[in-house]
């Protein structure tokens, strides 16, 4: 990766998520305004329109990126139809920005009713993945609703994801300051582990993989 690559890296953080945003920031703005004594108002002015300039940017990227996949969504949502009984959108509960939940919107890819039939977390051989569900998964298409959740101000596009609320109960005091930025459609550790369903395939307890 050269430096040039690094600095683009760099540029959809800011402008697609939280990172840049966060209380390293402003500690920076605050140490500068302890110099001068006359930084620190005007720092914060700036880090509140970075926000605003940052909010109307995801707005912008999630609409365009909503009509760009329209078609790509009929022909999913027709699929899953085709394919099974139920509802094409599948929400669930997660954690958001500072603790407050949230439902997250995502195309379903298991049979109707699935958290009840069996562990919460899921690998690519749980019975309860459908044949088109299988196939959204892989090409992740059924992230493409997310971009709503973006819209709505619940969601980034380049943050952590999102953890349903008894793994965060899991999380240590320091773990849980994550939940000072809104989470993600997509972030590092996602890229990093694009493998999950091959990983947690090869786990004999998957909660224990997570823990």
């Amino acid at each position: 990766m050269t430096c040039e690559g690094e600095s683009f890296c760099n540029l959809l953080y800011r402008m697609l998520g939280d990172i840049g945003l966060n209380g390293q920031r402003e500690e920076g703005f605050q140490a500068a305004g302890d110099f001068s004594g006359r930084i620190e108002p005007r720092a914060r002015a700036d880090e509140a329109h970075g926000r605003h300039i940052k909010r109307i940017l995801q707005c912008m990227f999630a609409l365009v990126g909503l009509v760009l996949t329209f078609p790509v969504l009929v022909i999913c949502a027709v699929a899953i139809r085709l394919d099974t009984s139920g509802p094409i959108f599948y929400c669930q509960k997660r954690v958001g920005q500072h603790g407050r939940p949230f439902e997250i919107i995502k195309l379903r890819t298991m049979v109707d009713r699935a958290d009840g039939k069996g562990p919460k977390l899921t690998e690519s051989r749980d019975s309860r993945i459908t044949r088109v569900g299988r196939w959204l998964r892989k090409t992740k298409l059924d992230e493409i609703p997310q971009l709503i959740n973006v819209l709505g101000g619940e969601m980034s596009f380049v943050e952590t994801r999102p953890e349903a609320r008894e793994y965060v109960a899991l999380c240590a005091s320091e773990q849980k300051r994550i939940l000072d930025l809104k989470p993600g459609i997509t972030g590092p550790v996602s890229l990093a582990f694009i493998n999950e369903q091959k990983l947690l395939a090869a786990q004999a307890n998957l909660e224990d993989f997570y823990i």
